[in-house]
């Protein structure tokens, strides 16, 4: 990398290289003004001045081309203990080349339209290269471009977009695109348009640049910053707080700010030093979140006079079980903040590995604000009412979605819509909290002393004997193919089997702890190697098969489906990915196909609650039961599995002898004892979940209940 050449090299190579690529008007001023570059460069001399055909003292002699017009470039550089300029030349080339160049390698730069990007960084051969993109930028398109970044490993890239007029960056457009150094946004970026989620994963990127003219950002030594307003004014003005350092970054120097903002650091783990543009005291009263360092390594802060060092906490992570069952014991009073944290540490060890450390803290942010936001609107604690008050709150927030005037309103409460799904899924899954047992719901009752949902006719419906009519159609919310896959992927991680009564293995049984299963192929993850569990059970979930008329002949797969809608009514429309609507159908317990209906009547509230998406389950077409028993003998990973899990058994505690059954109660400590020999078993376990009968089809949660009963 450039920073490891001397700083006469760095100056004659990359930065003429940067310079000849063109930077601003305003820029290139700035670099003929002996007074800027006395304070941003550490220079005695402008850094540029106008070629007049003759040498120049401290100047190299071969003239560039900035902009069509020729300039010399000083040659004027030291780098010596009391006088070193190597620092704030590194943070200018941070700032306005964006990428490091490869010292071994020409740094190239290539102006493309937006439809030629994806296919030309796919052709790259590699190198480090720079790609700036003029014209109409949309959405699908930009989403091509990371694809093609992620598809092309052997180059370095930096984006530069300020000749777009992008306005907002879709949600984590960039996520794991690794060989991505640099981004410069244009000055059309509105404001809460992006976040760190957006650049999950790019470990390589160390520079963010916003275009001169920005009205809501701007950027300085690789960092974006926000700009804040304390005057009465609408308009914001140059105060500003520090809003995102790119993932990738080792060393920063942050400038003079307000604040530092809550995720401005979210997913920095090489940032291992830290100098501030200013003094000790003025770095104490500087306003931070109490988080701000959590992700990264560094220790301290090198202010202008002296060292602050950071009072980090402690690395390890709480035991989630214990957590689980100190939930369990206090759900009903426990404040929303603890529940929140609750949530935060489900998503990263619970939820298969499929949520960073980064998304969920976001996530925690995001729910926070709906919550804060729909108190405001509708009363104190009215979001406190979950789990039973599922439906109005959902539908309040996909009325936010809707009536966002603005691109960046729009994706900010998509965001936060987002997190609020995730929440839903946690609450359903691993925790439990909704409090209606299954056995006190019924779809086929319809009580005297029932209780209408509001806006619902107690007469029965002509087409369902579900729930009761209702002619309103509103949308309360809506999952499109990803949600479905998470929603769905809850179900199938949380189904654990016991099946005492099969023959092998001296009358043993057979063992089917799928929470277990799933903690063994969480960890590969963490190896930068692809989680085939993961992959298989997507895959099963997107062959899944939903109904879509009564005869069951007319159906869809999960991965035809561009999305599916919940409506007061308590019907579900399917949308597919070709435009065809529907409404969704289901087999009952007995063989018949009905509209399915989210309302059930509740024995024990007597009245109708609408379950929404709980009431959609997925069950298996041949019973896994039955599927286990045929294939026992070749299902060599899962009967270890039951031999290593009996004597486990045997040192439980006689008091908690009975809870043996209930897998969430010692999966953790299960996998914690046993880690070497669970793992060591992967391969076969995987042999066994893939020769299983995969095949799925969507069915009324209460129906498949019954089913399980009848069998």
């Amino acid at each position: 990398m450039f920073e490891n050449l001397k700083i006469g090299e760095i100056a004659r190579t990359v930065v003429r290289q940067v310079l000849e690529a063109g930077i601003s008007d305003a820029e290139l001023n700035n670099l003929r003004n002996p007074d800027y570059c006395k304070q941003y460069l550490g220079l005695n001399v402008p850094m540029l001045i106008p070629y007049e055909g003759r040498n120049v003292y401290r100047y190299y002699a071969n003239p560039l081309v900035i902009n069509g017009q020729q300039f010399l470039l000083t040659n004027d550089w030291y780098e010596q203990e009391n006088n070193n300029d190597r620092p704030y030349l590194l943070a200018w080339l941070r700032q306005h080349e964006i990428a490091n160049a490869d010292s071994n390698s020409a740094h190239k730069v290539i102006k493309l339209s937006p439809e030629k990007t994806a296919s030309t960084i796919k052709a790259l051969k590699s190198g480090i290269y720079t790609i700036k993109i003029a014209g109409d930028l949309n959405e699908e398109t930009l989403l091509d471009i990371a694809d093609s970044l992620r598809e092309n490993e052997n180059v370095g890239i930096a984006l530069d977009l300020s000749e777009t007029k992008l306005k907002y960056i879709p949600d984590n457009v960039f996520h794991d695109c690794e060989n991505l150094n640099g981004i410069k946004f244009p000055n059309t970026l509105e404001k809460d348009s992006f976040g760190a989620t957006d650049f999950e994963n790019c470990t390589s990127l160390t520079c963010f640049v916003v275009a001169d003219g920005n009205t809501w950002y701007t950027s300085e030594n690789g960092l974006i910053l926000e700009k804040i307003n304390l005057s009465p004014t609408d308009k914001p003005i140059e105060t500003k707080n520090l809003y995102l350092c790119p993932w990738g970054c080792k060393k920063i120097e942050i400038p003079l700010v307000f604040d530092i903002n809550e995720n401005a650091f979210l997913g920095c783990e090489q940032l291992s030093q830290i100098k501030f543009s200013g003094t000790c005291e003025e770095w104490k009263v500087l306003t931070k979140d109490a988080v701000w360092f959590d992700d990264f390594p560094a220790t301290s802060v090198q202010c202008e006079d002296g060292e602050v060092q950071l009072e980090k906490k402690s690395s390890s992570e709480p035991d989630v079980q214990e957590e689980k069952e100190a939930y369990q014991e206090q759900r009903e009073e426990i404040p929303f903040e603890q529940r929140l944290e609750f949530f935060y540490r489900w998503a990263i060890a619970s939820d298969g590995g499929n949520v960073g450390i980064g998304t969920a803290r976001s996530y925690k942010t995001w729910l926070r604000s709906v919550r804060n936001e729909l108190n405001e609107e509708h009363g104190e604690h009215w979001f406190d009412r979950l789990p039973d008050g599922y439906a109005e709150i959902a539908f309040a927030v996909t009325e936010k979605v809707n009536a966002a005037s603005t691109t960046a309103e729009k994706k900010g409460w998509n965001n936060k819509q987002s997190a609020f799904k995730k929440f839903i899924t946690y609450l359903e899954h691993d925790y439990e909290d909704f409090p209606e047992d299954e056995e006190e719901l019924e779809q086929d009752a319809v009580g005297t002393e029932s209780e209408s949902p509001a806006g619902q006719s107690e007469q029965v419906s002509s087409y369902s004997e579900n729930a009761p009519a209702s002619g309103d159609t509103s949308v309360i919310e809506t999952l499109n193919n990803n949600d479905l896959i998470s929603k769905f992927r809850s179900r199938l991680t949380s189904q654990s089997r016991w099946y005492p009564k099969f023959g092998l293995d001296g009358g043993r049984g057979l063992l089917y702890p799928i929470r277990t299963i799933t903690r063994i192929f969480a960890n590969t993850n963490s190896n930068g190697n692809e989680n085939p569990w993961e992959r298989l059970m997507k895959q099963n979930i997107n062959n899944t098969d939903l109904l879509l008329d009564e005869t069951g002949e007319k159906r869809c797969k999960v991965q035809d489906v561009k999305q599916i809608e919940l409506l007061k009514n308590g019907e579900f429309t399917v949308i597919q990915k070709s435009g065809i609507k529907s409404r969704l159908y289901t087999r009952t317990a007995d063989g018949k196909i009905r509209v399915e209906n989210s309302f059930a009547w509740s024995k024990k509230g007597k009245k109708y609650v609408l379950k929404g998406w709980r009431q959609l389950s997925i069950d298996h077409i041949i019973p896994l039961e039955k599927d286990l028993r045929t294939k026992e003998k070749q299902l060599t990973g899962l009967r270890k599995i039951t031999e290593i899990f009996s004597e486990y058994r045997s040192s439980f505690p006689e008091n908690k002898k009975h809870e043996w059954r209930d897998e969430k109660s010692w999966s953790c400590s299960f996998y914690e004892a046993k880690k070497n020999l669970l793992d060591g078993l992967r391969d076969e376990l995987f042999a066994d979940l893939n020769a299983l009968d995969n095949r799925y089809e969507i069915m009324d949660s209460i129906e498949n209940s019954k089913k399980g009963k009848e069998a």
